[in-house]
């Protein structure tokens, strides 16, 4: 996979380590601690995992260092704020380089299973109430995100929109939209109320249908 090809990953660690902060280590009462295992290790162990989908235990055991630590270093960066400036500074080259196309852009909602349960999931109402959690994500017309948002399974999509659009509006990005596109599932008056107040003048609803007739997308 070329997202893990050594080439890659040097340039990725580029980006990433100099964003991780510098770790402080406490003293040990018997002054005595096992050896800290470096950072470049549990970002290669995390790439790995993101890439190819496998376990925590899989991806900490082919990079050695284990799953605790992996869950662990992944925690102290998410804390950090360290991924959230990765995307931005991903999201800004991107649009420096090739450029956003925001004159379409599209928000939905997708379900995933967390048999694990943890902070952040609920039950899954489509999937006969089993833990779950749920992510909703705005893309430009080309399918790049600029902006998303988690929470469980349980909840719904119109009360996940408002917190993805904020996304959008904290990176100066709300007014170079043109046109927003929705499911007929956001067709309602908080939705069509909340894009007149910030001026997303151009919302376009799928209709809820009769079974046999064709799809048909209005304008609000």
């Amino acid at each position: 996979m070329l997202a893990l090809h050594p080439r890659v990953v040097d340039v990725i660690w580029e980006a990433v380590g100099r964003l991780i902060p510098v770790h402080r280590p406490k003293s040990h009462p018997l002054g005595c601690h096992r050896g800290r295992i470096p950072d470049r290790v549990c970002f290669e162990g995390i790439l790995r995992r993101l890439v190819t989908g496998c376990s925590w235990d899989v991806a900490g055991r082919i990079s050695g260092a284990g799953e605790t630590t992996l869950r662990r270093r992944r925690d102290e960066w998410t804390a950090a704020g360290v991924f959230a400036a990765l995307f931005d500074e991903a999201l800004a080259g991107y649009d420096r380089i090739i450029g956003l196309d925001l004159s379409e852009v599209a928000v939905d909602g997708s379900l995933h299973k967390a048999p694990f349960g943890g902070e952040g999931t609920g039950p899954n109402p489509t999937d006969r109430g089993k833990c779950g959690w749920k992510w909703s994500i705005a893309t430009d017309r080309h399918g790049i995100p600029v902006g998303w948002t988690i929470d469980g399974a349980n909840h719904n999509d119109c009360e996940l929109f408002i917190p993805t659009i904020r996304q959008v509006i904290e990176r100066g990005l709300l007014a170079d939209i043109e046109t927003l596109n929705l499911d007929r599932g956001y067709d309602n008056r908080v939705v069509r109320g909340y894009c007149t107040e910030i001026g997303l003048n151009d919302l376009v609803c799928a209709r809820k249908r009769n079974k046999g007739t064709a799809k048909k997308k209005v304008a609000v």
